[in-house]
């Protein structure tokens, strides 16, 4: 499947996520073979790893991006409720479209955004919505990671009980498909939409098939106002005390947080909190603690959230995670580029239990390569912020996953093995936008 072979030598490239670090060569080497980097070095390639090397002068190699927060169907949603606060927006103008979506729409939504991403440099992705069977498909052919959830609510029992066999038959397909790159997390999809007992079964489920657990949190005001009112306690609170503490966890958002509950995320047996920085704009949601989580040594990754609410492009997404907290503290160190660069490469690696995240011999090879011959990377004090300040998903050029070309030149390698382009998935989009959209509104 895929451009694949057992050894690639690439030499001449500076190496940017060297060790947990971050660190930098600005000239080197990296071998892999097989799914695995088994070397990386400054200056050129020992003559005995092989003939066949790579020459990536002017370019540059990052670990894969990480995107741990998505619901990436929404695609078919784009440009949908515009304008509106996260529950008008879901209330008014997406439920009730999601209502009537089919499997072949959240195939076709799943496949236009994951390749989106595959050639904007994310290698793995964690998903929570429904027809979850639908997005595992997308992902095998474009050839990422995936970490999916069918998203559980628990509003009545009939729906509640269509939710939990549903998660249980894509555990039992899916978990550790597509060799091992699949994945299947338990998604309870929030704490208002999935009230204490039902979140306690989806808590225990995943406690039986030693499973993560995806779920929102604290995402709006309202939200909270809602908790303490139904509960006498916040979502972060109801969530730790029906035995989330136990389960390793991604919280997304977790954008209203008092001092208490960043406490008790510092108390959490394995919890990662992902930061969506543009979506909780787009929603006018808030901006998340996030310089008094990481000064608390609570665990931050990024994630774009759903096309319908965000860009789907990382650089973006680790320029925003920065710049909103020198902002909002008025300290340039509020989050350095290093940080967010972090965020988006070893938080996310630690947050979904991959062992990539950083450039080092053993750790599967998950690598992007970047284009340097750009104005607005010349010149280049710091390759970190170059990348978080100035980058974007266009410089990314070519991506391997495990061992495997994904991406070559800007193209996406797998796709013509299933007879598909990405002409079509555009077209197939646009096609199940205007009959979900448009013509129910006319």
């Amino acid at each position: 499947m895929g451009t694949t072979k057992s050894k690639y030598v690439i030499a001449n490239a500076m190496l940017v996520g060297v060790g947990r670090n971050a660190g930098v060569i600005p000239r080197g080497y990296l071998v892999v073979d097989g799914r695995r980097i088994v070397e990386v070095g400054e200056g050129s390639p020992p003559a005995d790893v092989g003939e066949d090397v790579m020459d990536l002068s002017g370019r540059m190699v990052i670990p894969g991006l990480i995107n741990c927060h998505n619901h990436v169907a929404m695609s078919i949603l784009r440009g949908v409720g515009t304008d509106l606060n996260l529950q008008r927006w879901l209330k008014e103008a997406i439920w009730p479209i999601e209502e009537h979506l089919t499997k072949d729409d959240v195939f076709w939504g799943a496949l236009l955004s994951i390749s989106e991403m595959a050639l904007g440099g994310i290698t793995a992705i964690a998903d929570m919505y429904f027809y979850m069977e639908e997005v595992a498909r997308a992902a095998a052919i474009v050839g990422v990671r995936a970490f999916l959830s069918q998203g559980l609510v628990g509003g009545n029992r009939s729906k509640w009980w269509h939710t939990f066999f549903a998660t249980r038959a894509l555990w039992r397909k899916w978990n550790g498909a597509a060799e091992g790159k699949i994945k299947v997390f338990l998604g309870p999809h929030a704490v208002y939409t999935c009230p204490p007992p039902w979140l306690r079964k989806a808590t225990q489920l995943a406690r039986r098939l030693n499973s993560p657990l995806q779920i929102h949190l604290s995402e709006t005001a309202e939200e909270v106002e809602e908790c303490y009112s139904k509960h006498g306690m916040s979502p972060i609170a109801l969530y730790y005390h029906n035995d989330g503490k136990a389960i390793k966890t991604l919280a997304a958002h977790c954008v209203h947080l008092s001092s208490e509950d960043i406490e008790l995320l510092r108390k959490f047996d394995e919890i990662h909190v992902v930061h969506c920085p543009w979506s909780n704009l787009y929603l006018g949601s808030g901006i998340a603690p996030v310089t008094e989580l990481l000064e608390a040594g609570v665990s931050v990754c990024l994630g774009t959230d759903g096309p319908a609410s965000s860009s789907m492009d990382m650089f973006e997404t680790m320029r925003l995670a920065a710049l909103l907290q020198k902002g909002k503290k008025q300290r340039a160190d509020a989050c350095t580029a290093r940080q967010a660069f972090l965020m988006a490469t070893v938080n996310g690696a630690a947050a979904l239990g991959l062992d990539t995240g950083f450039l080092a011999p053993g750790l599967e090879a998950d690598l992007v390569i970047v284009d340097l011959d750009r104005p607005s990377l010349q010149p280049m004090a710091d390759p970190i912020a170059a990348l978080v300040y100035e980058g974007s998903a266009e410089l990314v050029r070519d991506v391997m996953i495990a061992g495997e070309w994904v991406v070559r030149d800007r193209r996406l390698v797998r796709l013509a093995e299933h007879t598909i382009t990405l002409e079509q998935i555009q077209e197939q989009v646009r096609e199940r936008h205007r009959r979900a959209v448009w013509e129910r509104n006319t």
